[in-house]
């Protein structure tokens, strides 16, 4: 009978972690949505950005990203954005390989004057990658909006408390 009862409440001490954990995330959720609403991508994005053209190898593309300190390059094309490299997936590539079959041609892309928290939640959060290209309307990279951007959007913001 003791030994149910301290299975018990183990059982009900796990759960309760796990409870705490989920509503400790959803706050953090929440005070970032409020704080995102009325900024524009162009408030939180990170620019100038390196970009590198569609024709170039891995190994300078993993030399463009590491001296940029960029998660994700952006991509051109004569100028034009084309799509993004994750530097997750240029790992696997050898240095003198081509780039292109590495190119995500259907990452979602940013607009400068986009809602924050509908470019953060709709598009840079489903998208899997760490950050996303910000393009102006002639297809010109301006930025790079990451979740690591968000940080920065958080602290700014922090005189506005959500919950007051």
């Amino acid at each position: 009978m003791i030994a149910v009862g301290v299975l018990t409440n183990v059982w009900l001490m796990i759960i309760g972690v796990f409870v705490l954990f989920g509503g400790a995330a959803e706050e953090a959720a929440t005070i970032l949505h409020v704080r995102m609403q009325g900024l524009s991508v162009i408030d939180a994005m990170r620019a100038p950005v390196a970009t590198i053209d569609d024709r170039a190898d891995v190994g300078s593309a993993r030399a463009t990203a590491r001296a940029a300190r960029q998660p994700v390059v952006p991509v051109t094309h004569d100028g034009r954005y084309t799509g993004v490299l994750d530097m997750r997936d240029a790992a696997v590539g050898t240095p003198m390989s081509p780039i292109g079959a590495l190119i995500d041609h259907d990452a979602p892309v940013l607009h400068p004057a986009e809602a924050l928290d509908h470019a953060v939640e709709d598009e840079l959060w489903p998208s899997g990658h760490p950050a996303l290209a910000v393009v102006d309307a002639e297809g010109r990279v301006v930025g790079v909006l990451g979740t690591d951007d968000l940080a920065g959007v958080v602290e700014r913001a922090g005189h506005r408390h959500p919950l007051r």
